[in-house]
């Protein structure tokens, strides 16, 4: 293979590479072990489908090798577990035209990216049995476990997944694993709690694409489950969940509570937008970002609009008791008119309470909060007077 068609990457079907050539090495963009540069190493020409490739990968990986598979056709293949004996490993799926699709055969998880793995997805749709309870799955469709890091690019599509645990029906973030979100979209998933996504112990960064149109069923998230150690609902849980959001879209999700997101543990908003999710039925709080009990939200840029809840109180924000909320920047609008106008930038709680946001049944914001107003749940408590 000649140099120029190593730089572009590995496919499927490429020529094995030339002797006496310098293998090149591509670096990673995080921090840590990941500075150092990782191998590409070409996959065998013979090999023509992304099962087959899998599997050559799992008898050849090399440690600090990078190896990308072009997806040519549509494929339906059970549950992987990408594992390599606790090698450092850089794994690439990419599609070679928009709209290509992996689908999951049976139950599982159709990716379990183990510790030292990094699972790159772009261009690329990977898709469940269906989002609807006769296809319910035990698993969400992208598990990353600890040590395991997943990145999501433009033209990834995780979607059509329904499980029946309670943590992510997309991708489900464990301890001490990674999950960065630079593009692609998070779709037509449902889980108990977090639709899109579920982050336990982990981190997720969401620096663009979009989590659209999930459900959480029995509890909070519909977009994004942060978990707290405490939560009952996260059982045997002894660190908490960290999520960062500096750009992209998370919209028309629904759940009970935090249709866009229910935040335990530690979210901040740094840029993109919450808009359009509802908080429907049960305990309704906070159409766009639910704060529970003791834990971090702060708000430092990006927009909050268009959200509902239905029953309860904070259409844009609702934060429990025990629980920090800041904002020092961006815009979470109300229902200034109180006409609760759809299909515009205003968040509406249904019962006229707490519009922008509601802070434990005791402190409301009904006007918008544009970026000159800021608000604290600290002492002093700022801005909370219409």
């Amino acid at each position: 293979m000649s140099g120029a068609a190593l730089a572009f990457g590995i496919l499927i079907g490429a020529c094995s590479m030339d002797g006496g050539l310098d293998v090149p090495v591509v670096e990673e963009e995080s921090g840590g072990e990941d500075d150092k540069p990782y191998t590409d190493i070409p996959i065998p020409a013979d090999i023509q489908t992304l099962a087959d490739a899998l599997v050559w990968i799992s008898g050849n990986a090399e440690a600090d090798g990078a190896y990308t598979v072009t997806v040519k056709a549509g494929e339906t293949i059970p549950a992987q577990s990408l594992s390599y004996d606790g090698k450092r490993v850089s794994v690439t799926l990419k599609g070679d035209t928009a709209g290509r699709e992996v689908s999951l055969s049976d139950g599982g998880s159709l990716f379990t990216v183990e510790s030292g793995v990094t699972l790159n997805v772009e261009n690329l749709t990977l898709k469940g049995r269906g989002n609807i309870e006769s296809f319910a799955n035990g698993s969400a469709l992208v598990r990353v476990r600890s040590g395991g890091a997943l990145r999501l690019k433009a033209g990834a599509v995780i979607t059509g997944n329904y499980t029946t645990t309670n943590h992510g029906g997309g991708v489900k973030v464990e301890e001490n694993a990674e999950f960065t979100m630079e593009g692609g979209t998070i779709s037509g998933n449902t889980s108990g709690i977090g639709g899109g996504v579920g982050v336990d112990k982990g981190t997720f960064t969401m620096k663009g694409g979009e989590i659209s149109g999930n459900t959480a069923t029995e509890w909070g998230g519909g977009g994004v489950q942060v978990f707290l150690s405490n939560d009952g609902r996260a059982a045997g849980l002894s660190g908490n969940g960290s999520f960062t959001m500096e750009g992209g879209t998370i919209s028309n999700n629904t759940a009970k509570g935090g249709g866009g997101v229910e935040a335990g543990g530690s979210f901040t908003l740094k840029g993109g937008t919450i808009s359009d999710n509802i908080a429907q039925d049960g305990d309704a709080d906070g159409g766009g970002v639910k704060v529970g009990t003791d834990s971090t939200y702060t708000m430092e840029n990006g927009t909050i609009s268009g959200n509902t809840a239905q029953e309860h109180s904070g259409g844009g924000v609702w934060v429990d008791g025990g629980s920090t909320f800041t904002k020092t920047g961006g815009t979470i609008y109300g229902d200034d008119d109180n006409t609760h106008t759809p299909d515009s930038d205003e968040n509406t709680s249904l019962n006229g309470q707490g519009h922008a946001v509601g802070f434990n049944n005791e402190k409301k914001r009904d006007a918008t909060l544009d970026s000159t107003h800021n608000i604290s749940t600290g002492d002093p408590v700022t801005n909370w007077d219409n």
